[in-house]
């Protein structure tokens, strides 16, 4: 398929199923080079099950400000045979999935990747964001911070890399498999890697809490409060000093070593942070309702949007996936007033009465049925 899509509001309506939100995934992936709603690179191939090599591969033309940019996502299969079972009545060739992620034609690491096109997606999971665990909410920090510092997101998977390793050595020790010295140089790397995202979360959610608060107030057009604030597991006294913040981590590490050696996993680090949101002082996800909780996740992303323009210089594409359906009137109303100046909108919906009539003037339509897009 191929489908220019231009400048300006875009309306993709079709039934449930028709493929709306798998146009929405393609370009997410041109972005993050990840899926979105799938858990693995896997679930973006066909499910045909026919012997064979199988890929999907996602192109893009991106016109930014001064420069054109082509993005590729190519994810693809290699059969593995395994000779000794071949002969096997049920047999059946294994396929390992490699990701290429190309930009203007030259092949480029993941963390070079992201943030050459930014994205700001809305979707019904948002509501997680106050009712899920603390890892989906490290998940919208990371994502956010990913698309404006390359080295942050370097950074991340380095240290994931380094906490497998140290959580293994761990198992390790607990079964007297290994020396106490060893962890020494897991410490110093998961500190090394670490401590710099700890800074950058702080920083970021500072810098988003109160355009979260100034959001949420004029989407309710009331006096309720709603307070966002970074809940590392390591909380330090001074987050602007790189140095304290290593300091005050090693000093952690060394004080949990007989704990997370029993537990056999790494229990002190920004792979436990968390972000705190309190609505009048009371934890948001025991005591919000419905109509709230909505309201905070979408606060959550137009501040996102609003931090990303203002690193970047440059505003994100915005895809909202069958959102309105969700929102009364009034939040509609706010939520299109908001975005719809950014220069590329992507709105997906199953009935296009949800779009508020002020708006829809403005908005090119496109029909999806049975994965076929039309124009109207």
């Amino acid at each position: 398929m191929n489908l220019d899509l231009g400048k300006g509001p875009i309306l993709i309506v079709g039934h449930n199923g028709a493929g709306k939100s798998n146009l929405l995934e393609s370009l997410y992936m041109l972005a993050i080079a990840k899926p979105h709603r799938s858990r693995s690179d896997r679930e973006c191939i066909s499910w045909d099950d026919n012997e064979g090599a199988k890929f999907a591969e996602i192109t893009g033309n991106i016109k930014k400000t001064g420069r054109d940019i082509n993005v590729k996502v190519l994810i693809h299969s290699e059969i593995i045979h395994n000779a000794q079972n071949k002969s096997m009545d049920n047999y059946k060739p294994v396929h390992n999935y490699k990701k290429t992620l190309v930009l203007n034609g030259v092949n480029h690491p993941l963390s070079q990747f992201i943030g050459q096109v930014n994205i700001v997606l809305f979707d019904a999971e948002d509501m997680k964001l106050i009712y899920g665990t603390p890892s989906i909410r490290r998940k919208f920090i990371d994502i956010c911070v990913s698309q404006t510092d390359s080295n942050y997101f370097k950074l991340l998977q380095a240290y994931n890399n380094v906490l497998a390793n140290r959580n293994k050595l761990l198992k390790s020790l607990r079964y007297g498999n290994a020396e106490q010295d060893e962890i020494v140089f897991w410490d110093n790397q998961l500190v090394e890697h670490g401590s710099y995202l700890i800074q950058k979360r702080y920083e970021v959610i500072n810098f988003m809490s109160p355009l979260i608060s100034r959001i949420f107030k004029a989407i309710l057009n009331n006096q309720e409060q709603i307070f966002i604030n970074y809940s590392p597991s390591n909380k330090m006294e001074n987050y602007s000093s790189l140095e304290e913040i290593k300091s005050t981590f090693l000093r952690r590490l060394r004080e949990h070593y007989i704990q997370e050696v029993s537990q056999g996993f790494t229990i002190v680090g920004p792979h436990r942070d968390d972000i705190d949101i309190t609505i009048n002082r009371n934890k948001a996800a025991l005591f919000a309702s419905r109509g709230q909780s909505r309201s905070i996740a979408l606060s959550f992303k137009l501040a996102q949007a609003e931090y990303i323009e203002n690193i970047s210089k440059e505003k994100p594409i915005i895809l909202l996936d069958d959102v309105l359906a969700e929102l009364d009137k009034e939040r509609k109303l706010f939520v299109m007033s908001k975005i719809i100046d950014y220069e590329q909108i992507i709105l997906t919906t199953s009935d296009i009465t949800q779009v508020p009539e002020e708006f829809l003037k403005s908005i090119r339509v496109l029909n999806v049925n049975d994965g076929i897009i039309n124009f109207n």
